[in-house]
Order: structure tokens, then C-alpha cells, then sequence
């Protein structure tokens, strides 16, 4: 562990530690996560996941520190050109990675908050519809990775579970959701809605039972406002 502090106080040749500490460690750990992480077991459990991601996170932090320390002071006992080009590398690379970090905490924020920001109207829906929706699948950016077929199937098999008003309001207010975010035009939809989806859920029953019913009046939401 001698090198590592060696390095911190600036008592190691420059060149060994741009070269080696710096350049040399980045090759080796690209092609370490190249090579072995793709074969090593996937973490059994979300807390065994977010330990495994906040270890790394806190040994690349604390790696950045090192290195850019141990250049700068490193660099102090060099000739001067090498001198102020080190101090001038560590400066930019600061600044960029400061920059990387505030970008990733500016759109993790952004994500965050528009997440947040969507309607409640679908909330604790886990409960409510069993089937077909998850929870977790109640977004916008979910939804928008979807196409508008899915859309139908996904509350169809939710549907057979709704036994309330309530659960069918809310299955609604779902469905008209994932319609209006899906893949896909609405004229394509509505064009094949009856072919794909109505035959499906209205045969054999003349057009009575709550499911044909409700895909109706999506039919008359969706397609006659297009």
C-alpha cells in the first residue's frame, strides 16, 4: 500500500503515475469490465444489487480523488512544461467529471420529478387490478415503450379481474393512458381495432357483457375524435 501513498504525497515520478496509476489502471478496468464482470453472478437481491452499486460508486469516487491528487502533486517536482501540462490536465478533467456528474444528477432529478409529476389516479392500482397491469408499469415511460395493441391485451387480462366500479373506472383511466402514449397512430389502431380486439371480446355475447362494452366505448373515445 506504500505506492498508494506514495502517490498521494506527490513522492512518485510523474510519469509513473500519469502512465501507470492513471492511463495503465484505465485499460486494465475496461478491460476487466469487458471481460470477467459479464460472468460474474448477478446480485440475488435488490439490497444485495444497491450494496454492489454503492461499493463500486464509493471505490471509483474515491480512485478519482487519488488519482487527480496524485498527479497534481506529483507534478510538482517535474520540469516546469510538465508541470503546468499535468496541472492543466487535472483542471480539465475536474471540471469534466464534475460536469458528468451534475449531468447524470440533472437527469436522474428530471426523471425523479416527472415520474412524480404524472396523475395519481393510478395509484396502489397493485391492489385493485391483480392481473395484466403492475405497478410498476403505471408510467408514462413504460407505457410509451409499448404499442397500442399491448395496451389492449395488458387490460383485457386486467379486466377479468375487476369485480367494482371502481377498479373498471380506474382500468379506464389506465387504458385511455397507455392508448394516448403507446407506439403507433391512432388512425392504425382504430383501423384494425374492431378485426384485432372487439371480435375478440364481443363475439358470442351480442355486444352485452361489461369487457365488449368497455372496449366499445374505448372504440367511440379513441376513434371518433381522431
Amino acid at each position: 500500500m506504500n505506492f498508494i501513498m506514495n502517490a498521494w504525497r506527490g513522492k512518485t515520478q510523474l510519469s509513473l503515475v500519469f502512465w501507470g496509476y492513471y492511463l495503465g489502471f484505465q485499460i486494465a478496468f475496461v478491460i476487466f469490465f469487458v471481460t470477467v464482470v459479464p460472468l460474474l453472478p448477478k446480485p440475488s437481491s435488490g439490497l444485495a444489487a444497491t450494496v454492489t452499486t454503492l461499493t463500486f460508486s464509493l471505490f471509483v469516487l474515491s480512485y478519482i480523488v487519488w488519482i487527480y491528487v496524485s498527479i497534481w502533486r506529483s507534478a510538482g517536482s517535474s520540469k516546469p512544461v510538465y508541470k503546468i501540462i499535468a496541472r492543466i490536465f487535472v483542471i480539465m478533467a475536474v471540471i469534466g467529471t464534475a460536469g458528468r456528474m451534475a449531468a447524470t444528477g440533472i437527469e436522474s432529478y428530471s426523471k425523479y420529478s416527472k415520474l412524480s409529476s404524472e396523475p395519481k389516479s393510478h395509484a396502489n392500482m397493485a391492489q385493485s387490478i391483480p392481473a395484466g397491469w403492475e405497478q410498476g408499469e403505471l408510467t408514462e415511460n413504460y407505457m410509451r415503450s409499448m404499442n397500442k395493441d399491448m395496451c389492449v391485451i395488458k387490460t383485457a387480462l386486467s379486466f377479468d379481474k375487476c369485480s367494482t366500479k371502481q377498479c373498471i373506472t380506474t382500468l379506464a383511466g389506465i387504458y385511455g393512458d397507455c392508448v394516448t402514449y403507446a407506439k403507433g397512430t391512432i388512425t392504425e389502431f382504430c383501423k384494425n381495432y374492431h378485426s384485432k380486439h372487439l371480435a375478440n371480446y364481443c363475439i358470442g355475447t351480442n355486444g352485452n357483457n361489461l369487457k365488449c362494452m368497455f372496449f366499445k366505448i374505448g372504440t367511440k373515445t379513441f376513434c371518433q375524435r381522431k
